[in-house]
């Protein structure tokens, strides 16, 4: 019952349904009539493979383990030392180890024992330590309890691991000596974790400032008009007042397109300063911007603009004479828009408004389109300000592209609270030297980026000697997106967070 204990709280914590015990066997033979006054180390190991418990009651588990260490002793002359050793030659190791181990004295004669008489006063403290041994569990009984004890190498494991595993194991043990075990396991997380998990795991929290961050740029432009929003290249720059002043140009050229509160505008527009203004030209419009690339076939961008229910796209110059169009698209090239007269003030849309669509990569099949609420992005822009203590002094880059979420977090964490960002156009786009010259330049202290990029931006900066250190804080590799914090000129620190992923993720899990 005990070892069946010790498996549930070693697969709790490893995260392993299967999983092996090294179980320590007194193994004192009666070759001989006077064996017992033999002082001899008569100790060897027994391997056991532990199956998490899919029983529906306790006992049955501890009857499995039972009957499987059953069969092992009855082969017990073929040591689990020898297993080892053999396993350690058959792959060419130096040596192989199980070093998990659970040592139970109970049930052995009085004198092989480690209870001690009565004459001796408690034991305060005592420890075991073997070669090759991470965590051994040790079960005894002494004048009349039961006794538990751990001995392992903390070093080895996170801090305080050991200890809440072991108030876990012996929650599970009391729970076993009071109750039927014809019951389902219940391997309780400590305390601590539980309320840890449960404050995290409270989504519905909503930041102060639930205003669209659209609105939060203008405001910002009225307040700082001549600060620097947008940079490109080695001199590109434009003030807050002028991209607010082309953006509500854009906005009311759309208004007197018949667009109006709700209707989807795609953008198919090269990577650059003027995709930043397209963006924020049909927000104030009271319309939901849908992103598809330049650089998608045009069957795609058709299935796209079908199923999100398009009534105009923006694209640039060049584009609009070089792309295909499917028939009935009405494209318009964003120099065109821009001749219009301007809206007086931006259309307030509601928080619960659809901000954007963002269609899924369609390796699993068609396509699908994920509308993306303003109070969504609202709450993973302020989430991610707050986290990672970004203010109006910051200056980010804009790396991904338009039709990846991860771009909505560029745009609108920067533009609405008065910082700048760097804008990497169309031919930048692949090119990583660039992106660090960019970085370099421009002094960008946040980036944005899922690792892929933060690898390609690491190789880059080595090779042009503008080496780049980049850690999650753990020295762990992450799969997440993670915004990077450049803290020096030649060495930034990542740190990681809520990862963009197909289907805007990272917003939706703010919901």
């Amino acid at each position: 019952m005990l070892a069946a204990a010790y498996g549930e709280a070693l697969a709790r914590w490893s995260n392993q349904t299967a999983l092996a015990i090294n179980l320590t066997m007194f193994d004192r033979q009666p070759c001989h009539p006077h064996i017992n006054c033999v002082a001899a180390d008569f100790a060897s190991i027994l391997l056991l493979g532990y199956q998490q418990s899919e029983e529906s009651h306790y006992l049955s588990v501890a009857e499995r383990l039972q009957r499987q260490e059953g069969a092992a002793l009855a082969q017990r002359e073929v040591s689990g030392i020898w297993v080892l050793r053999e396993q350690a030659r058959q792959k060419g190791q130096a040596m192989a180890t199980m070093p998990v181990v659970f040592t139970s004295v109970i049930g052995l004669d009085k004198d092989a024992s480690l209870d001690l008489s009565a004459a001796f006063p408690p034991q305060v403290y005592a420890i075991t330590q073997t070669p090759q041994v991470w965590l051994d569990a040790k079960v005894s009984e002494s004048r009349g309890r039961l006794m538990l004890d751990w001995n392992a190498i903390e070093a080895l494991f996170p801090a305080n691991m050991i200890d809440t595993m072991f108030a876990s194991y012996c929650q599970l043990v009391e729970q076993l000596a009071a109750r039927d075990w014809r019951q389902p396991i219940t391997l309780p997380l400590p305390e601590e974790q539980q309320q840890k998990r449960q404050r995290i795991n409270q989504t519905d929290h909503q930041f102060p400032n639930a205003q669209p961050h659209y609105l939060r740029f203008f405001a910002q432009a009225n307040l700082h008009p001549q600060v620097t929003a947008l940079i490109w290249r080695r001199d590109g720059q434009m003030d807050y007042d002028t991209l607010a002043h082309q953006a509500l140009r854009v906005a009311g050229y759309i208004r007197q397109q018949g667009i109006r509160p709700g209707d989807r505008v795609a953008i198919t527009h090269a990577k650059g300063p003027q995709q930043i203004v397209a963006v924020l030209g049909v927000l104030p419009a009271g319309g939901c911007y849908v992103p598809s690339g330049i650089a998608l076939p045009e069957v795609r961008r058709a299935v796209v603009y079908r199923d999100a229910g398009v009534r105009l796209v923006l694209t640039d110059d060049h584009s609009l004479h070089q792309l295909g169009w499917p028939q009935g698209s009405k494209v318009v090239a964003l120099s065109e828009a821009l001749t219009a007269p301007a809206l007086s003030e931006p259309v307030i849309q509601a928080a619960e408004a659809e901000k954007y669509i963002i269609f899924t990569s369609g390796s699993t099949g068609t396509p699908k389109g994920v509308a993306v609420r303003h109070i969504a992005v609202a709450n993973t822009v302020d989430a991610g300000a707050e986290l990672f203590g970004i203010s109006a002094e910051d200056r980010s880059i804009t790396l991904s592209a338009l039709d990846f979420d991860l771009s909505a977090y560029d745009i609108f964490t920067f533009l609405g609270r008065g910082g700048s960002l760097v804008v990497v156009d169309e031919a930048e786009r692949r090119d990583a030297a660039a992106w660090v010259h960019l970085i370099n330049h421009w002094q960008v202290s946040i980036i944005s980026a899922v690792p892929a990029l933060v690898e390609m931006i690491t190789v880059a900066a080595h090779r042009a000697d503008q080496p780049t250190a980049i850690s999650d804080g753990g020295g762990r590799p992450r799969n997440a997106s993670v915004a990077v914090r450049v803290v020096e000129p030649r060495a930034a620190a990542a740190l990681c967070g809520t990862g963009g992923n197909d289907g805007s993720r990272h917003s939706l899990n703010l919901l």
